[in-house]
């Protein structure tokens, strides 16, 4: 039997692993796409490629690579039909590009 310690240790590192694996997928989200995305955009597209999240967890992935760690840029803002509201559109960052292609590139190697 595993004592309460530990599985609380386990579930925690669960959920990291949870949130990076949610973090690099909506990341190469945008990575392959040529246009800046909308969070909308972005979840339609995690969903079709079977990534298993809701809409707010898309937004706050966005949120972590933007402010944390810093891959992701407001580039503008477009309507969005479905809340009939102006809405920013993200895009990976210039400098970061490379750098992320390349990581990508060794995950697939």
């Amino acid at each position: 039997m595993i004592d309460r310690c530990s599985q609380e240790a386990y579930d925690s590192r669960k959920a990291q692993n949870k949130n990076e694996h949610d973090q690099l997928s909506i990341l190469n989200v945008f990575r392959k796409s040529s246009e800046p995305l909308t969070a909308r955009e972005a979840f339609e597209i995690a969903v079709a490629d079977g990534l298993s999240i809701d809409f707010n967890g898309v937004r706050s992935k966005i949120t972590e690579l933007c402010e944390n760690e810093g891959l992701l840029e407001k580039y503008d803002k477009k309507h969005d039909p479905v809340s009939d509201k102006k809405v920013n559109r993200w895009r990976v960052k210039t400098e970061s590009k490379k750098i992320i292609t390349d990581f990508f590139l060794s995950q697939t190697a």
